[in-house]
């Protein structure tokens, strides 16, 4: 046996006073139709607009024309019912635009964060630019000095030459001349 008490549940016909339109905007370009639907954003921004009933004779009537209970317009229960509807709805708006003010935000930190982050990445790579440029500079000096060390140490070489030279020179001459005095002895 079964203990099924649910009630079958019947479509409600003025149920779109509440929900956001899902309308299809709709493009023809050509031989091409192309449908959009509307954004989160529009779509919340459009139901945000709707406004709440207010009377719990107007909410009954949106959400149902009578009582499931006992068939009548005007019951405890469906006032009930209309009451803690109303109230999660104003819930929802709530979170809906506490959602939205937290999505702007966060959107706003994300430019702004992408603005410094891009701020940041330029300041480096200018200071990495003017290292690179002092380097550069430092490298064509040290080169320039190496080239005028290497000039000096070839005139080095030549001097240390040339006194080897004159060195073997003037031992050739000291033999010469000792040869030549023992010659005339």
């Amino acid at each position: 046996m079964s203990l099924n008490r649910q009630r079958p549940r019947t479509r409600v016909s003025s149920r779109a006073n509440t929900l956001p339109s899902l309308s299809n905007t709709t493009i023809n370009t050509e031989s091409t139709t192309v449908d959009f639907l509307p954004s989160i954003e529009e779509s919340l921004q459009d139901w945000l607009a709707r406004s709440i009933p207010d009377t719990p004779s107007s909410s009954v009537s949106w959400l149902l024309d009578t009582c499931r209970c006992c068939n009548r317009n005007e019951c405890e229960n469906l006032e009930t019912l209309s009451s803690a509807i109303r109230k999660l709805e104003g819930d929802s708006r709530l979170a809906a635009e506490i959602g939205q003010s937290l999505l702007h935000k966060h959107e706003q930190f994300v430019s702004e964060s992408n603005d410094i982050k891009n701020g940041l990445e330029q300041e480096i790579l200018n200071e990495t630019a003017v290292d690179l440029e002092n380097s550069n500079h430092r490298c064509l000096q040290l080169g320039i000095e190496l080239k005028s060390k290497i000039h000096e140490l070839e005139k080095l070489r030549i001097f240390k030459f040339m006194a080897r030279q004159a060195d073997i020179r003037e031992d050739t001459l000291r033999a010469k001349k000792q040869f030549a005095a023992l010659l005339k002895s």
